[in-house]
């Protein structure tokens, strides 16, 4: 089986991934959230998934699956959440990285200062279960949050150099106006023993001037020029609630909320996924499930599958 983390596309969450498996396509692989349909059907990835804290286990069938996973050619991944027991159960987390603790860094500038990468990364959250009712009604609740900080990675293009400027393109490894297929009237030539020389009298005068004025000198021979793109800011909140009921020894109503929400000032606002499930074990198996999410559509789904 193979994962492709971070496949996405604008429409596409970021903790959505792909997989394939058994030589099938990306988008044959199933997805269940606690029995539920859980996928992406626009681009064909896994939605979202609640995080470790929120999961009770998972199981992954490559072949021989039943009737009940008619959808799936390639695999099937199922993935059920935590319910509360008789005892409260509770935790808390914290991870933290900011630029206090990272290296500096001169890498993209050899020959400049050293500069620590202004990273600042916060993630925490905390879960809690327990009994509303003994033996009869349970409850769990998870969240997580997610608050992202970062510049982004450098850049780079290719601006002329002062060399360049003064007619001398002898940076540029590949030589200009060689061969059969150099155009007709193509003004480089070797001056000297150097190539890719130019008369600058030939220059545009007004590209000149914005070469001059409004632009980098480059820092390579070639004219290449790294520069920083802009702030990365995050902040990613997810819940997970849910709810259980034993109506007998041999039945369990069950309802989960899990919701993820995403803010990206620094680029777009996307705010996804809604997902509800009731669940009813028994010797028939009612399940009903419905999902919302601002990207796309909101798609009801109701199925009775023999258990």
């Amino acid at each position: 089986m193979g994962g492709q983390p971070g496949v996405q596309s604008g429409f596409s969450f970021p903790t959505e991934t792909g997989a394939s498996a058994s030589g099938g396509r990306q988008g044959s692989t199933y997805y269940l959230l606690d029995g539920v349909p859980h996928m992406d059907n626009y681009t064909l990835l896994a939605a979202p998934f609640p995080n470790a804290d929120a999961t009770q286990e998972f199981r992954v069938i490559s072949n021989n699956f039943n009737a009940l996973y008619g959808f799936a050619p390639g695999a099937v991944v199922s993935i059920e959440t935590k319910s509360g027991t008789n005892s409260y159960h509770g935790g808390v987390f914290e991870f933290l990285r900011n630029k206090a603790l990272n290296a500096a860094s001169n890498y993209f500038d050899p020959q400049g200062t050293p500069v620590v990468d202004p990273l600042r990364r916060n993630q925490f959250g905390g879960y809690v279960g327990g009994p509303i009712l003994k033996n009869r009604v349970f409850f769990f609740f998870n969240y997580q949050g997610t608050r992202l900080n970062s510049a982004a990675g450098s850049n780079r293009t290719q601006t002329p150099t002062a060399a360049m400027l003064n007619g001398d393109f002898s940076g540029i490894s590949t030589p200009l106006c060689t061969g059969s297929g150099a155009p007709a009237g193509c003004p480089f030539t070797t001056v000297n023993g150097k190539p890719n020389q130019v008369d600058p009298a030939l220059f545009n005068p007004a590209a000149v001037t914005i070469a001059t004025t409004g632009l980098p000198l480059g820092q390579q021979p070639d004219g290449t020029v790294f520069y920083p793109g802009g702030a990365t800011i995050q902040s990613f909140n997810e819940y997970t609630a849910r709810v259980d009921f034993n109506a007998s020894n041999n039945r369990r109503v069950s309802l989960r909320s899990f919701v993820n929400r995403l803010i990206e000032p620094s680029g777009m606002f996307r705010e996804i996924f809604c997902r509800c499930s009731i669940s009813v074990p028994g010797r028939r198996h009612s399940r009903s499930g419905w999902s919302s999410t601002v990207k796309r559509s909101a798609t009801p789904g109701k199925s009775t599958p023999p258990r």
